[in-house]
């Protein structure tokens, strides 16, 4: 120091002996989003110090803004864990949008820990960007479809991409050229011109397929109807563009058109001769949807049932409701009973909590777990998890007795993955909380929990629709959950519920429910359950996530149920079909209505 001798300078360093708190940024932008859209951002709160963190609050200043937070509001965080906030801005106007996201805590460094955040709304976008294109796809032959990386927006608002089928070597397998030598041509050729040809078995010189433009004429002398690349003389759905080929039950046709894609045609009956097996129950199926009735809330007692059928500590947990077999514990935690013994094929410590790992390294612990006499578990999907859920307010959200370390283990909110990705995106994957009941989605790097379950066969659910003598009164049977859906929508205009309005409105009461009109010759309409409504998401869909029979949602996509959340006068579940995110809402805010009734035969 200046002025002093025989001294040193000296340097001190302030050490956190109780709790601190530290986000990974202190600015979240979510730059330019559409109008009327939803975008979602992540923030990772982590305890720095020595004792447990405590937060008493969250929530973004000032209230009432487009900025939002999706999870608990008060919450712990042991020393050196880190938790996942989920942030939303939804943009109702052209304009650029800023706020700040309050934490309030016992942190010895920042009792008061602010985020800002920051969005501007753009104009809507039908197409977007279009720089996201389908996936490389192998087609028959041992070719390969590679499509551009930039598209262009078509006047049906759908993003078209031209795309090159290019020989392999050897082989095509899952979008890549495999073997030695990979993809014939060194250098691509001009759009439109004939690649260079390659001598056959025979000596003689054949051409290979040439450059195409997906969605223009293809080089096929049988003709490509759908124009998907594919050959009509080989497609397996002729007018339905599939270049992937999927054939779920192999019967010859492929996924897109098969009426009934988990049951090879002329297997069943036909009873009302319309092409579609009677086991299909409707005319509109979908493969990938659940497959068993909506939960009703509280579970009723013996639904669940646990067991150790080995004997050996090794519990199981049975759904008679949907056929499921669950491990009984969190994979990355040691507490409860019969949760002390899985041996892992990993360094995990089953003496160490809330070992809680990436996507792919869940992926394989369930993959490789060998458990109550099973070796064939795997990471649930969100339809499934989302069946454990009790949403009954004195029952949630899960039955201990069942699941003694699902809800609140010491230190962890419960959050577990999913298999079910998220749409557009190759490295997001679906998230479940069993604390608060929430689905949200996570980058596969992310380090959360896992709950296994078996492999079941894909399941499918069918639909089918009603066309109505009244105007705009459409009804669709789901036959599956034995319910009866209106096609139309109901929106509020100038403070009424209508068919068909833009805007969403407040919880609906009793008295004003929409749902009370009469509809298709039926007068017993009412809001569904949480199970119902979430019922209808087609996870890894988007805009809307539910089956097309249903039609556009429009301008928000929002649905009202009438499942109230837990503790709460005032707040109810919903189900946004933007992506399928589920999540509550208290009954002032804005939503739209899907009504429904029972006793569908």
């Amino acid at each position: 120091m200046v002025g002093l001798t025989g001294c040193e300078e000296s340097v001190g360093y302030v050490v956190q002996k109780g709790p601190a708190i530290e986000a990974n940024t202190k600015k979240i932008d979510f730059g330019a989003v559409d109008v009327g859209t939803q975008a979602f951002m992540e923030l990772d709160l982590s305890n720095i110090g020595e004792s447990l963190l405590q937060i008493s609050e969250v929530f973004v200043q000032p209230a009432g803004t487009v900025f939002g937070y999706m999870g608990e509001t008060d919450f712990n965080l042991q020393l050196n864990r880190s938790r996942v906030l989920q942030l939303y801005f939804w943009p109702v106007e052209v304009q650029a949008y800023s706020a700040t996201l309050e934490i309030y805590s016992d942190a010895e460094n920042f009792p008061i820990y602010t985020i800002e955040l920051v969005g501007e709304g753009q104009e809507w976008s039908l197409c977007g960007s279009c720089d996201n294109p389908p996936e490389n796809e192998c087609l028959p032959g041992g070719y390969l479809l590679v499509y551009e990386q930039n598209g262009t927006c078509d006047d049906t608002a759908e993003c078209r991409y031209a795309a090159n089928v290019v020989p392999c070597a050897e082989t095509c397998l899952d979008g890549v050229c495999v073997g030695d030598g990979g993809i014939l041509w060194p250098e691509e050729p001009d759009a439109g011109t004939a690649p260079p040809s390659t001598a056959t078995d025979a000596g003689t010189e054949a051409p290979l397929p040439p450059v195409i433009d997906a969605g223009n004429s293809a080089p096929c002398p049988s003709g490509d109807t759908d124009n998907d690349g594919i050959c009509d003389d080989v497609d397996n759905c002729v007018n339905d563009p599939n270049t992937n080929q999927a054939d779920g039950d192999t019967d010859g046709i492929g996924d897109v058109c098969d009426a009934c894609p988990a049951l090879p045609n002329g297997e069943g009956t036909d009873a009302d001769d319309d092409g579609i097996d009677d086991s299909c129950g409707g005319d509109h199926c979908y493969e990938g949807m659940s497959d068993w009735s909506p939960a009703t809330y509280p579970v009723a007692s013996g639904a669940l049932t646990r067991a150790d059928p080995a004997g050996n500590d090794q519990w199981v947990v049975e759904d008679s409701r949907t056929g499921r077999t669950w491990l009984s514990c969190l994979y990355n935690t040691a507490d409860g009973t019969g949760c002390e013994d899985i041996d892992p094929y990993d360094d995990w410590d089953p003496s160490t909590e809330n070992d809680y790992l990436d996507w792919n390294s869940q992926w394989i612990r369930c993959d490789e777990l060998e458990w109550a006499g099973h070796s064939d578990w795997t990471v649930p999907s969100i339809d499934e998890l989302q069946t454990l859920n009790d949403f009954a307010p004195d029952n949630f959200p899960v039955d201990s007795t069942m699941f003694p370390n699902l809800v609140n283990p010491e230190g962890t909110n419960a959050l577990v993955w999913s298999r079910s990705p998220y749409p557009g995106s190759s490295t997001q994957f679906f998230s479940y909380s069993f604390a608060s009941g929430y689905v949200g989605y996570h980058n596969q790097t992310a380090d959360i929990g896992v709950l296994c379950v078996r492999k079941t066969n894909p399941s499918s659910r069918c639909f089918d629709l009603e066309t109505s003598n009244i105007a705009d009164e459409n009804i669709i049977l789901d036959h599956t959950a034995g319910l009866m859906w209106q096609e139309g929508i109901w929106a509020m205009s100038n403070n009424s519920w209508g068919l068909n309005h833009t805007y969403g409105g407040i919880y609906p009461s009793p008295v004003t429910s929409p749902c009370n009109a009469s509809y298709g010759g039926h007068n017993d309409w009412r809001l569904p359950t949480v199970s119902e409504l979430g019922g209808l998401v087609i996870y890894g869909t988007e805009n809307p996530a539910w089956p097309d029979v249903f039609g556009s949602a429009g301008y928000g996509q929002t649905f009202w149920s009438a499942t109230r959340k837990a503790d709460s006068v005032s707040s109810y579940w919903v189900v946004d079909f933007t992506d399928g995110d589920v999540k509550t809402l208290a009954n002032d805010a804005n939503a739209k209505v899907k009504c429904v009734r029972d006793n569908v035969d």
